[in-house]
């Protein structure tokens, strides 16, 4: 996981809001304001109020899941039930 001072890196148009987060522009929409939401929360979290998917997100930053503090895809996915 990276921290978020290493996670700011990737992001352009920050605003700290406190040491654990800040406000930048969403790297997925054409955005004017910073509309995205970054936060260290044991983990990062990210929020678009726009709407902006968080793995899209992540993707257009150049970052991956595992940065943010969470397991790989395969153990995040929840298994599907067989249909009877």
């Amino acid at each position: 996981m990276k921290s978020i001072q290493e996670i700011v890196l990737h992001f352009q148009g920050v605003k700290w809001n406190n040491p654990n987060s800040f406000q930048c522009r969403c790297p997925v929409h054409d955005d004017k304001v910073a509309s995205l939401t970054v936060s260290e929360k044991g983990k990062i979290v990210m929020c678009c109020h726009a709407g902006c998917k968080t793995e899209d997100i992540i993707k257009e930053a150049g970052l991956t899941w595992e940065d943010l503090g969470e397991p790989p895809k395969e153990r995040r996915e929840k298994p599907t039930k067989g249909l009877n």
